[in-house]
Parts: structure tokens; sequence; C-alpha cells
């Protein structure tokens, strides 16, 4: 067996892939094909070269990657729907119109740039509020009803021993079918 001297430390080993990695398979340069560096010195410039770089680069892709994200909102916004509803961004506008641009139990407005973006800085303002057994979709609500909707699991005896414990520390006395349809989200939105 050969012996092969480390180019870095100089200390001469086996020439075998125990202590020499493999070179790319298109270098010619050295015998079999191995590094010229021994395993250890390798680590050793693999450590100091991220120590030295990785920062940077962490600051680098996480800058781009928020870039990306505004300069591309309706594009990544249309393949969630669509892999997650089967809907595209199209059918989601006019779900929006449709229930007057505001969230179907709060009635707060879409909030819209001007650019006709249903983001903004990242955040989804609207959500897809969906049946998790049936899939089948319900409406559009703002992030924090749909949180709400999905803390109480669907289940419509959660929301009323919800409305029977926040009656017995309020004095006001309403019943969910006293508020009329067309005024649900307005109501609430005014409180």
């Amino acid at each position: 067996m050969f012996l092969k001297k480390c180019t870095k430390c100089g200390k001469e080993f086996p020439s075998n892939k125990t202590h020499f990695r493999l070179k790319r398979i298109n270098s010619k340069s050295n015998r079999k094909g191995l590094n010229s560096k021994c395993r250890e010195c390798e680590r050793e410039y693999t450590r100091e070269y991220t120590r030295i770089n990785q920062p940077w680069k962490k600051k680098s892709v996480k800058a781009y990657i928020k870039k990306y994200r505004n300069d591309n909102a309706d594009t990544i916004k249309n393949y969630e729907l669509k892999r997650m509803y089967g809907i595209d961004i199209d059918e989601f506008r006019k779900m929006l119109t449709a229930q007057g641009g505001k969230c179907a139990i709060c009635g707060i407005a879409h909030d819209e740039d001007g650019t006709g973006q249903l983001v903004k800085n990242g955040h989804k303002h609207f959500s897809i509020d969906h049946d998790h057994k049936s899939g089948e979709i319900r409406g559009i609500l703002c992030a924090k009803c749909n949180r709400g909707v999905g803390h109480f699991k669907d289940d419509p005896a959660l929301f009323q021993s919800a409305i029977t414990y926040l009656k017995s520390f309020n004095k006001v006395s309403f019943e969910v079918s006293e508020i009329p349809e067309e005024s649900r989200g307005q109501t609430m939105a005014t409180n």
C-alpha cells in the first residue's frame, strides 16, 4: 500500500478512503482520485470556513426569502389555495367579494394595499374556513376568527358553552338567534 502525505499537516497516511476523501469523479490530478488533505484537516478547514462565512449567508438567504415572498405574494397564495383547497386566487377573490370583502364572523374589512395583494408583509389576513371532515369550503374568515373556530373544534356546543360562560359575567343578555343575519359581522366589529 502506498503512503500519501497530507498537504496541510504534512503527516503521512495509507493512501485509502479511511484517511483521505475521494476527489470529484472528473479529477485526475491525484493518485487514486483522493484529496490532497487528510480527513481531519478537511474537517478543520470546513469548520473554519463555515464559522467565517455562515453569518452573512444566513442573512443573505433570509433577506432573499423575505423579498421573494413580498414580491410574489399572489403566486404563493395561489399555489397554497390550489394545493390545499382546489381553488385559485380568482375564485378566492370572488368568494371574498360575495361576502362584501369582510370576514364572515366579525365583519373586519379586507385591507388591500392598492396592489390587489391578499397578504401584507407575508401575513395572511383572510383564511379559507372549511369543514375538516368533508373538506367543504364554508367561507372566508379573518385569521383570528378562523383560529377561534379551530380552537372550538367546529363544535356548536362549545360555542354555546362559551356564550353561556361570557353571559354569566356580563349583565347584557343576548342570543345568537336575536342578532339579524345581515348585521352579525357589523354588530361584533363595532364593539
